[in-house]
């Protein structure tokens, strides 16, 4: 691979008094602040062990979306526990966690070394909602839990080629990829989720929280022009950045006070912002020649960012700013204002019905000229997953023309003294749980069935949100 991550994260950790304080901004977690006690014993052997729940406020609010006794009730046909995979970018504080908020017997896998690392807790919130779930309705025994470090496309690749190998029953992905993909379910991500799929494994996926901050054009450019024609001034796409609160430790108030956070405005927004097009083949090492270069200028019109990687069919050397992968990808912070994304064509065979997808993301992103109704990104959008989207959360992933998400449930967490936006990915731990919950009171082991399992589960109010 050519050094490209499948995400980008933004995150700031301090530890003081006692407590691991992570502050964490993740493409399918909006914003969340996790307090998490340093353990003093050490971690239970048994998965027998009554787990306590994490330091969430509305336990009972998320528990009411489903009758649990659907479940306890009909438990349990299959013999021997659910093997589970939650294959996540980053697992922070999840060893604190052990016996106390994740079974003891939880195994970690960290997957081959790339050179590049994640400080994200993002999964040991996954694998805490998952966990909380399995307990409540047919007890831990009946699970088997792994975590996968995904951060990375080879970790990614060689996680699910584990996963196969040693025959789990599920996989809980609470992310999605910007790019390796075409939106239609195919492309080399969606490859490797077929592989997990034609092996009977279950695949649960956030649609990821992208409604509203992506733009989806086809290939159009004015004569005697090398910019691709785009909607907002100076053929562009308008991207604005407001100052939204942030969490941050309040260490100027008395001792006691320092165990809470407090709100600031945030002075800048971080960027990411990434073009992909072409119709991404199935294998990682065929590119292309359509080439398309990035821009990101200020609203007086002056040029701040560019990506400019040269599109290579064979050879691609990233040292040499080249590359297989039909993207460009620009990262910085951005002061409050409007600014102005366009992308010029460099050569290759565009025809009028080629699409590019163009998505941005960070803490006070705004993506003005953005497109409606489709922005469920890989591999939720293979045929094969079961896609769940977040029903009280407006950027969570919607595709008008896949008919996802599959399933929508509410996902607001509320954590001492804060209450943040709501995320796919929160729903899709919740929703894993209830799978595998599925699975073990002896479900017939496909997407289908576990899809119907759930909703039987969810209480009429949650029922109704179902778009399928």
């Amino acid at each position: 691979m050519d050094g490209f991550r499948s995400f980008r994260f933004f995150t700031r950790g301090l530890t003081q008094l006692g407590l691991t304080v992570v502050w964490t901004h993740a493409m399918t977690a909006s914003l969340a602040v996790m307090l998490v006690p340093t353990p003093a014993v050490e971690a239970a052997e048994s998965t027998h062990q009554r787990l306590r729940l994490p330091q969430i406020l509305n336990w009972k609010e998320i528990d009411n979306q489903f009758d649990y006794t659907k479940f306890s009730r009909k438990c349990c046909q299959r013999r021997g526990p659910v093997k589970v995979a939650i294959l996540d970018n980053g697992f922070l504080t999840y060893e604190q966690e052990l016996g106390h908020t994740i079974p003891a017997n939880t195994v970690y896998h960290e997957g081959p070394d790339t050179g590049e690392d994640s400080t994200e807790w993002h999964g040991t919130l996954v694998a805490q909602l998952v966990s909380h779930v399995v307990q409540k309705t047919v007890g831990l025994d009946r699970m088997e839990l792994h975590l996968f470090n995904t951060y990375g496309f080879p970790r990614f690749k060689a996680a699910v080629d584990e996963v196969i190998k040693e025959k789990f029953d599920i996989v809980i992905h609470a992310q999605v990829f910007e790019f390796g993909s075409n939106g239609d379910g195919h492309g080399f991500v969606n490859a490797v989720v077929n592989e997990a799929a034609h092996h009977g494994i279950i695949w649960i996926n956030a649609v990821g929280d992208f409604n509203g901050l992506m733009y989806i054009g086809r290939y159009n450019k004015k004569e005697n022009s090398s910019w691709i024609h785009l909607p907002g001034p100076r053929e562009s796409v308008r991207i604005r950045c407001v100052s939204v609160p942030e969490p941050t430790l309040n260490t100027s108030e008395s001792r006691a006070s320092k165990h809470t956070t407090a709100l600031k405005k945030a002075k800048t927004c971080p960027l990411s912002l990434i073009l992909t097009w072409d119709k991404v083949p199935n294998k990682t090492e065929v590119g292309t020649k359509n080439d398309l270069d990035l821009y990101l200028y200020d609203q007086n019109e002056k040029l701040i960012a560019s990506s400019t990687l040269k599109q290579k069919e064979t050879g691609a050397d990233f040292e040499k700013n080249q590359s297989y992968y039909p993207r460009e990808e620009i990262e910085l912070s951005l002061k409050p204002g409007e600014y102005h994304a366009r992308v010029l064509w460099r050569g290759g065979s565009f025809s009028h019905s080629d699409v590019f997808w163009l998505t941005a993301w960070g803490n006070g992103i705004v993506m003005i000229d953005n497109t409606p109704g489709d922005s469920v990104l890989s591999p939720a959008d293979n045929q094969f997953v079961l896609a769940v989207g977040a029903s009280d959360a407006p950027p969570s992933g919607v595709s008008e023309r896949l008919h996802r998400p599959h399933l929508k449930l509410m996902s607001r967490l509320v954590w001492p003294h804060h209450q943040f936006p709501s995320a796919s990915s929160i729903a899709t731990g919740l929703a894993g749980g209830a799978a595998v919950a599925a699975l073990a009171i002896g479900t017939p082991e496909n997407v289908e069935a576990v899809y119907l399992e759930i909703k039987k589960s969810l209480r009429k109010n949650s029922r109704d949100r179902q778009t399928l």
